[in-house]
């Protein structure tokens, strides 16, 4: 393959990606506000859990400043609720931040599906309008009719999951990092081996984006050979079966069919891959989260217990997030190619222009 057929670059379908997106920048800015919202009422209704499991402690049950900051922070706003209806309030307002977290996110989700189906709208409405300039036949002598059919159909669908993909990549983003800060409150020494730790999986994890990438770009080909094996079949299917051709078309369209589905598989084989290795790697996270924090319970009993258990279930909801946001964003780097051929149909020179940074 030549420097001027090979796939361009990852940075540049993002980049593609990012200028389609501008029409949407507020919707996208909403979503984002939203993500930010949603993952601080799930971190503060998690960390309620500090002052509930105190409150089960008998020794603990009456005390409001223990002189931890986080503890007593949590415990403050319930200072002046007596202390036989002090575990029922908390209780009730942790639930009430969790179903109000579940309410943003509905509309979340729900807001990101309109963005998702309105930007693979409005693609390929653009794409028509390109095809229908006074340049479209300079397209047209360009491209093979069933490039065009594809990248009329099939390429903005493929943009707009890579997009479906960045939004949920950065409500993740948002819920990592609120959950990294209450980590960090509840024990900075166990954070740091923990963020020593998950940067090491984020390490191991990262690589198979760019194969994806690679993939995502030789499955568009794909996709638009057989676009183009259909198109020239069906439109001379007369002379197909005068010259008895049918077995050699069929034979033709089978091959490029299975090269697509080939594709189809390595890629969802490297978009699973990062949650299995995640999570084996999480119990590892988890066992030496465990014998490090084992010597402090012993030392500080009741106090240190409810900070511990909070500690450990934070990691156990975190991990899993750290391991989606991976499969997410090999996910995204498959997709993202779908908005390169965009780029491409719209303004051929726009692809290979220099991208700065």
């Amino acid at each position: 393959m030549s420097a001027q057929d090979a796939p361009p670059p990852l940075r540049h379908g993002l980049w593609a990606l990012a200028r389609f997106l501008r029409p949407y920048r507020w919707s996208i800015s909403g979503l984002i506000v939203l993500g930010i919202v949603a993952s601080f009422l799930e971190t503060v209704g998690i960390s309620l859990l500090i002052p509930v499991l105190g409150g089960l402690s008998p020794h603990s049950a009456m005390k409001v400043m223990t002189g931890h900051f986080l503890m007593d922070a949590l415990g403050l706003p319930f200072a002046q609720i007596p202390p036989a209806e002090r575990l029922q309030v908390i209780v009730t307002t942790m639930l009430g931040l969790i179903l109000l977290k579940n309410l943003v996110s509905y509309v979340l989700a729900v807001w990101t599906e309109g963005t998702v189906i309105r930007v693979e709208r409005d693609l390929s409405l653009r794409i028509l309008d390109r095809l229908m300039t006074g340049t479209s036949y300079r397209l047209i002598g360009r491209y093979p009719l069933g490039q065009l059919l594809t990248r009329l159909q099939s390429e903005p669908e493929r943009a707009a999951l890579a997009l479906r993909g960045l939004i949920q990549m950065l409500s993740t983003l948002c819920l990592t990092t609120a959950y990294g800060v209450l980590l960090l409150l509840i024990s900075w020494p166990l954070t740091l081996l923990t963020v020593a730790l998950l940067l090491a999986l984020s390490w191991l994890l990262r690589w198979p984006a760019h194969r994806a990438h690679a993939i995502g770009e030789r499955r568009s080909q794909a996709i638009a050979e057989v676009s183009q094996a259909a198109v020239e079949t069906l439109a001379g299917m007369r002379v197909v079966r005068a010259f008895g051709r049918e077995a050699f078309e069929q034979s033709r369209y089978r091959d490029r069919l299975h090269r697509v589905n080939t594709l189809q598989l390595r890629g969802a084989g490297l978009v699973h891959r990062p949650l299995p290795l995640a999570e084996s790697l999480s119990v590892m996270v988890l066992a030496v989260f465990l014998v490090m924090a084992a010597p402090r319970l012993v030392v500080q009993g009741d106090q240190m217990l409810p900070l511990l258990l909070t500690f450990l279930f934070v990691l156990y909801r975190l991990l899993p997030r750290v391991a989606y946001f991976h499969a997410t964003w090999v996910m995204t780097a498959l997709y993202v190619a779908g908005a390169s051929a965009v780029a491409r149909t719209l303004d051929p020179q726009e692809i290979s222009a220099p991208v700065s940074g």
